[in-house]
């Protein structure tokens, strides 16, 4: 079985218990898929296709879609403990849209307007 792309998540703990139930997995989400006697950093990435869920609406598992390295992609079904969502939202002025002539920029560093006002 080829490996993945060495990939480590951003954490160094993954959340269990009261922790992993804060971060719903929706669908279109990137996850990590934990596999059995795989070391965390070749976990494979997946995006959530749909969501299983069973009498009163309680999500239980998940439908990911797998890319492989040089084959079609497999829709895998996991349970919701093996499946760590990804942090891709962001907040940033970068994302949002620009207009006109204002854009975001990185704040100037001292050494930088010190030689501005030199000049």
């Amino acid at each position: 079985m080829e490996k993945g792309i060495p990939v480590e998540p951003s954490r160094t703990s993954l959340p269990r218990g009261k922790k992993a139930a804060n971060q719903a997995i929706k669908v279109g989400d990137v996850v990590f898929v934990e596999e059995d006697n795989v070391r965390r950093n070749f976990w494979r990435l997946g995006r959530i296709e749909r969501l299983i869920t069973v009498n009163g609406g309680i999500v239980r598992g998940a439908a990911a879609k797998i890319g492989e390295r040089d084959k079609a992609s497999t829709v895998i079904e996991r349970p919701i403990q093996k499946l760590y969502p990804l942090e891709t939202h962001q907040t940033s002025p970068c994302n949002q849209e620009v207009t006109g002539s204002i854009a975001y920029r990185l704040p100037s560093r001292r050494a930088a307007v010190r030689r501005n006002q030199n000049i």
